[in-house]
């Protein structure tokens, strides 16, 4: 009983000697952390003083008082204005999609993204994510597909998108179904373009035949219609090249 009961002391002598720490808890569901967001009584004039990236949805940050201070100071505030807390442990907001879910959520942005002539047959997920509430499908991209007919294999990624930032690249396995078209290039020898020339803010046009072809992405070379000069041009559609290294 003795060794209890100094054991007893032993602990509200060290809770009473300990320094008062306040912590508050806050959720988010947004890429940043804004003063705003983890303090809304804070005066409105600082509600928009950025502290920094906000954690993984799913998982916490703990901002330090000395934190906040800093990046108030940083921002031309006077941390004097709030009564700030020891600490803020700051929460993002998750949603746990299954696969099913992610499956059904990227599909029409990978049918829409398909190069011509080819057609998805199959479209499978790997695993389940914790992604942000506000997730929204961004760039959807393919490595080169083979120029011929049947069905192919592969692997396209899909960038999850939230508050403008990506957040998961997201690999999907697809099996496509190429058919005549996919065989052919989107720009043949010999085909007409509409060459964009930027230099600065300025920006011309001229028109350019390609000495090769070419997809969406290659870089080629195009004479120029009226000058016959050679220049390398990276194929941006079936219409238009953008000049590089000029």
């Amino acid at each position: 009983m003795k060794s209890l009961s100094k054991l007893r002391l032993s602990a509200l002598l060290l809770l009473l000697a300990a320094p008062g720490v306040a912590q508050s808890e806050r959720f988010i569901d947004s890429a940043r952390i804004r003063l705003g967001d983890v303090l809304p009584e804070a005066p409105r004039v600082v509600h928009d003083v950025d502290l920094g990236a906000a954690p993984a949805p799913g998982n916490s940050r703990l901002l330090s008082r000395e934190e906040i201070e800093r990046q108030l100071r940083e921002a031309g505030q006077s941390p004097s204005l709030l009564r700030l807390p020891a600490s803020i442990r700051v929460t993002s907001a998750a949603k746990r999609w299954s696969v099913a879910e992610l499956e059904t959520l990227v599909q029409p942005a990978v049918e829409r993204a398909l190069p011509r002539g080819a057609r998805l047959s199959k479209l499978r997920v790997r695993k389940g994510y914790a992604l942000s509430p506000r997730s929204e499908i961004g760039r959807v991209t393919f490595g080169k597909l083979p120029k011929r007919e049947g069905s192919y294999q592969t692997t396209a990624m899909v960038e999850l998108v939230a508050d403008g930032d990506t957040s998961v690249r997201l690999p999907v396995s697809v099996e496509l179904d190429l058919g005549a078209l996919a065989s052919q290039s989107v720009l043949e020898k010999g085909a007409a373009v509409h060459l964009v020339i930027e230099r600065g803010a300025a920006r011309v046009s001229a028109v350019g035949v390609a000495l090769s072809s070419g997809d969406v992405g290659d870089v080629v070379s195009f004479k120029v219609q009226n000058t016959h000069k050679v220049l390398r041009a990276r194929i941006e559609s079936r219409t238009t090249a953008k000049v590089v290294g000029n």
